[in-house]
């Protein structure tokens, strides 16, 4: 096989890896977006944080961490180094690394520098993160998650990497993909507010509520004490 023929087996090998890695990347963006969309429904607003503290505290106090450390931990992971301990990670690093392989030295290189910027915007997620969540030697009550106060790092983590993203499908002449169309979810946050109200409205509370069996289904009803 000819040094050009080898060249064109590896440009193919580093395409194929390129569409399978981007794929995934873009796929966990959007997740991320979506679930912070949910998150901010409860959480970023005041009314329906009262609603749901009304409802089950300490539920969606466990929910709020859960959600918070998934999208953050995703963050994270997205803006990790080339390699970890000798393996490559499955980061926005790598794909720029990926686009260098397919021979575009001078679109990655200009990424890269881009990406500088974006992981220097998601320092304070990384740093919590590498801080509490990453050693498991440290006492969690000295490792509280991250406080709603700093939602906003996550709101601009979230924008940087949209961004860079969109920079590099730009620069490869791929489609973008519309990240600010991402809502929320027909069955999620907003569904279970408007079920909280009406029941709020309907002046149930959890502690009326009874469970029966009718028709061999589990259902709830107003105690009548």
């Amino acid at each position: 096989m000819t040094t050009d023929e080898n060249q064109a087996v590896e440009n193919s090998v580093a395409d194929e890896e390129f569409a399978a890695a981007y794929e995934r990347t873009w796929r966990r963006v959007a997740n991320a977006i979506l679930v912070w969309n949910e998150f901010i429904v409860i959480y970023g607003c005041k009314d329906n944080l009262q609603l749901v503290n009304a409802t089950a505290p300490t539920f969606f106090r466990i929910v709020e961490d859960a959600l918070w450390q998934e999208v953050n931990l995703e963050i994270s992971r997205l803006t990790d180094r080339l390699k970890i301990a000798g393996d490559y990670t499955d980061s926005l690093r790598y794909l720029v690394h990926l686009i260098r392989l397919k021979g575009m030295k001078s679109e990655a290189d200009i990424l890269d520098k881009e990406l500088d910027n974006t992981i220097s915007h998601c320092r304070p997620i990384r740093d919590r993160r590498n801080q509490f969540l990453a050693h498991s030697d440290l006492n969690p009550e000295n490792a509280p998650f991250i406080p709603l106060s700093e939602k906003d790092n996550t709101d601009n983590a979230l924008s940087e990497i949209v961004k860079f993203m969109d920079s590099l499908t730009d620069r490869l002449g791929l489609n973008r993909i519309l990240y600010d169309q991402i809502g929320i979810s027909l069955w999620g946050a907003n569904s279970l507010i408007v079920a909280l109200r009406k029941a709020q409205a309907s002046g149930i509370r959890t502690g009326q509520l009874v469970q029966s069996e009718v028709n061999g289904k589990i259902v709830w009803k107003k105690s009548e004490i």
